[in-house]
């Protein structure tokens, strides 16, 4: 018996390109691991795939709805932004990018989120959730506030954004 999605996801890996390498433009530098459209599917590739403490620097994980992928110049994308929380503790990057890809399979938030992304870094990690609308504040709002409660951020916890548009 299968599980299935409300929506599907899409697993990508993102290696950075080496800066010598001229033909090697942002967009072939994701790579699909997977679509998944149960919840059978999701644990079979998450189970294999490496989880943001086993990452270098230069790789991201991306999880994405369907087959949109981390390109603000998609035309799904281009009137949205994304939040960005910096991890500090990277010990904890690892449960919360669980957490979040947990919450998404679950529909637990807006369907107004995309697509989410980690990125390590040496000294500290950003985890990315992109966003189809970014003029509305009400929606941006209310994202904000689930992240504050799926993290279990500080009230004065500060929440990044970029529009993209």
């Amino acid at each position: 018996m299968s599980h299935l999605l409300n929506t599907p996801w899409t697993f990508y890996y993102f290696e950075k390109a080496d800066q010598k390498d001229t033909n090697n433009s942002y967009d072939k530098c994701i790579h699909k691991i997977a679509k998944v459209n149960t919840i059978e599917e999701f644990w079979h590739y998450y189970s294999h795939i490496l989880k943001p403490d086993q990452l270098e620097p230069k790789y991201s994980l991306h999880f994405f709805r369907n087959d949109s992928y981390a390109m603000w110049e998609l035309p799904e994308n281009q009137n949205g932004g994304s939040f960005y929380l910096q991890v500090k503790d990277k010990s904890q990057t690892k449960y919360l990018w669980e957490r979040l890809l947990l919450s998404l399979i679950g529909e637990q938030l807006s369907d107004d989120i995309i697509g989410v992304v980690v990125t390590p870094r040496p000294k500290l990690d950003f985890i990315y959730i992109w966003n189809k609308t970014a003029k509305s504040e009400e929606i941006g709002l209310e994202i904000c506030r689930q992240l504050q409660v799926l993290f279990e951020l500080p009230i004065d916890y500060t929440i990044g954004y970029n529009a993209f548009n």
